[in-house]
């Protein structure tokens, strides 16, 4: 769902301190983002590369559901960072030409950029929660020794079940789905009548 050169951007880091821990965190934080958000944000598709072209042919069928334009494509055959410029019922365009001809599976990520943040700041947490003197330190604000006394952050205390602050998994809910109630409806298969709901 992110690249590593777009973790570094958003988050303005220009060492490679972080690079080795990304590659470990970001499959973890993408599984917790697509879990929330009711969203599969990649598709990948059986592809065929032409060296030096942009297009490239593809075995399954394109929806438009499923791609945009500046989606990021990503392949074996493919530069990194090449985005998505148009595509049709069996073809992808792509801003950048292929290094090499061949079959690759072509994965399509298409994350909005607000969400991209999100997940940024999710990976750098789970790296600065990695090491021994914070793995246990939770939301606290303040701590002092004598007579221990341990303040907690309330404004950004952790999510009891996704494990990251609760402001960052409110950023992540404003990409989920949302249900509609499109009131009661007889299953044709059961012939029950219960509630149904319609994402969109």
């Amino acid at each position: 769902m992110l690249s590593l050169s777009e973790f570094k951007s958003l988050l303005q880091i220009s060492d490679v301190t972080y690079d080795t821990l990304f590659t470990v965190y970001e499959p973890g934080v993408t599984g917790v983002v697509e879990d929330i958000t009711g969203v599969h944000y990649t598709q990948t598709y059986t592809a065929e590369t032409t060296e030096d072209k942009n297009i490239i042919t593809i075995d399954e069928e394109v929806y438009d559901d499923d791609v945009y334009v500046g989606a990021t494509a990503s392949a074996d055959n493919l530069p990194s960072d090449t985005l998505v410029w148009d595509w049709t019922a069996h073809t992808i365009t792509v801003d950048k030409k292929a290094s090499a001809s061949g079959s690759c599976t072509l994965t399509i990520s298409s994350v909005p950029a607000g969400l991209k943040l999100a997940i940024a700041k999710m990976v750098l947490f789970d790296i600065k929660n990695s090491t021994e003197s914070t793995a246990n330190s939770g939301s606290i604000a303040s701590k002092s020794m004598s007579v221990l006394s341990v303040s907690y952050d309330k404004n950004n205390s952790i999510d009891s079940r996704y494990g990251y602050p609760k402001t960052l998994i409110s950023m992540v809910k404003r990409f989920g789905r949302v249900n509609i109630d499109v009131g009661r409806k007889r299953s044709p298969y059961t012939g029950t009548t219960n509630r149904w709901k319609i994402d969109v």
